[in-house]
């Protein structure tokens, strides 16, 4: 009581009467309450460990319980519905009159994302070559069917007219109607190595490309860069599964689904369009920039790019819960890091930090990045090239420091 006692006499010495009373009777009700809670908890508490203590008393008990036979489930079960799935739209290809006016067979499904799902096919026509069939369907987040149409319809119209050397060649767009659902194929050429993911873990089965390759592959993608951006087009979404790579070990970029004709614009809004990783650090904080600085978002993508071929993981990493918040923080205040295991020449690391300059009014442009020493030694392996039969055989002395 006495403590009771001191904390009203402060109350009141502290408080006019009125509210010092109020204030009182106030604390009396919570300190009821905690109790109450209190006993509550311990209540819960009892009947958890009575529980426990029951639990144990049967597990101890000398008559052995029947079993319960668990039901497990066929893990096979998921991939055949899905195959099942994945079989229904082939032959629903298949059998599209537009489709088989092309001769174009779909033999398998290679890839899935949000939007769009690629098959493997081949075509009548072109017996030793292969396509990329690209099936888009519509989605309420495009707003409406025009939006949507127009969309693809400009992918298809950039990738058929950046098509070349360096530019996987766009050969057709077919508007189907799926399930009474708008959708799209798009048709395009495929290279026998894949994508330069697919080419390191299956071709070349290696963790991580060295030096002389990485040059040789980004020196390819860089003339690409340099075609795409001398007709004013950003491609935005430069990455390893994006490149791919023919039977002669050529490179070609692919996917034009998030590219931006900057032709006839003073400046440009970003908006963080791309691959997370592969985002610059403008980008996510969605600056304003002049066209002319734009090309630097494929160049910062490519650098990315590259230093992943060297190391097997981003330069800037985040974990699976963390967004591009996170990503921008470690843009901003990490340093750029390269390991001395891989013994790396000045060229490339000096290359790679010009791409991955964080103040992009400060970052390389298209036309230095060709002039750089990088280049220099690309343009010396294209050389060494030309005198080999076998293009494996180049390769393979690449790999392994032999040129």
């Amino acid at each position: 009581m006495c403590k009771v006692a001191s904390i009203r006499e402060l109350i009141e010495n502290l408080l006019p009467k009125e509210q010092g009373n109020k204030f009182y009777v106030q604390l009396l009700e919570i300190n009821k309450q905690l109790i109450k809670k209190k006993k509550r908890h311990s209540k819960l508490n009892n009947k958890e460990n009575q529980k426990s203590i029951k639990k144990n008393l049967n597990e101890t008990t000398s008559v052995k319980q029947p079993k319960k036979i668990a039901v497990i489930q066929n893990p096979n079960a998921c991939n055949k519905d899905n195959n099942n799935i994945m079989n229904k739209d082939i032959n629903i290809l298949n059998n599209a009159i537009q489709l088989k006016k092309i001769g174009l067979k779909i033999v398998s499904q290679i890839g899935k994302g949000g939007f769009s799902t690629v098959y493997h096919g081949t075509i009548d026509k072109y017996p030793d070559r292969i396509f990329a069939a690209k099936l888009i369907q519509y989605k309420s987040t495009y707003n409406s069917i025009d939006i949507f149409s127009n969309q693809i319809k400009r992918e298809f119209h950039y990738q058929k007219l950046c098509s070349g050397k360096y530019v996987t060649y766009a050969n057709g767009l077919f508007e189907l109607n799926i399930d009474n659902e708008l959708c799209f194929v798009l048709v395009s050429e495929m290279e026998k190595n894949g994508d330069l993911s697919l080419f390191k873990n299956k071709n070349l089965k290696i963790k991580t490309f060295n030096e002389n390759l990485t040059t040789y592959i980004g020196g390819q993608v860089l003339r690409g860069l340099n075609h795409l951006h001398s007709m004013k087009i950003c491609h935005f979404d430069i990455k390893a599964n994006n490149i791919f790579i023919n039977l002669k070990n050529n490179c070609k970029i692919s996917d034009f689904s998030l590219c931006k004709d900057y032709s006839n614009l003073q400046t440009y809004k970003l908006c963080g369009s791309g691959t997370k990783m592969y985002i610059s650090p403008e980008s996510m904080r969605n600056e304003e920039i002049n066209v002319e600085e734009l090309q630097k978002q494929d160049l910062w993508s490519f650098g990315i790019m590259l230093y992943r071929m060297l190391y097997n993981y981003f330069p800037f990493e985040i974990k699976g819960d963390e967004n591009e918040v996170e990503l921008l923080k470690k843009i901003t205040y990490n340093n750029l890091i390269f390991s001395q295991n891989n013994n790396l020449s000045h060229t490339i690391t000096d290359f790679i930090s010009k791409l991955l300059e964080k103040n992009y009014k400060k970052r390389i442009n298209i036309e230095e990045a060709m002039k750089h020493e990088f280049m220099q030694n690309f343009e010396r392996y294209i050389e060494c090239k030309e005198k080999y039969y076998d293009d494996d055989r180049f390769i393979h002395n690449l790999i392994n420091n032999m040129l």
